[in-house]
């Protein structure tokens, strides 16, 4: 599934007129935002539980945690999907009009709900500390 939004991710920065970086920076990019979005929803998950279960965390400590997500993430996508995107891309250039149509209505769900569900539960479950 990550491979797809991967390839749609990439398929569309390279889409980018004014951007003129090379076919290796805009794979390295859609790894990044593919990456920045499992992390979004992952702290989704967890503002949910830290908010039920009334845990409280020291700022130190959440930074830290956030950091070891976002590297664990970064790695385990760098040898899963930035490593083979020959592979992946093949792949799915490959695809039927009808796979393409769908894979990109799933693709945009996915980054749109994602980006929904993280703004919000981060505005109304997060409580600020002043």
């Amino acid at each position: 599934m990550f491979k797809e939004f991967y390839y749609w991710m990439y398929w569309y920065i390279r889409k980018i007129k004014f951007n003129k970086d090379k076919d290796v920076e805009k794979a390295h990019s859609a790894y990044l935002t593919v990456s920045t979005l499992q992390a979004m929803n992952i702290m989704s998950v967890m503002v949910v539980v830290k908010y039920y279960l009334k845990i409280v965390l020291a700022r130190n400590t959440t930074i830290v945690g956030s950091l070891l997500l976002a590297a664990i993430l970064f790695t385990i996508n760098y040898f899963y999907l930035y490593a083979k995107r020959e592979v992946i891309f093949q792949k799915c250039e490959n695809y039927t009009p009808t796979q393409k149509r769908k894979g990109k209505l799933i693709f945009w769900l996915y980054a749109i709900l994602t980006n929904f569900v993280f703004f919000y539960l981060a505005v109304n479950l997060v409580t600020p500390k002043y």
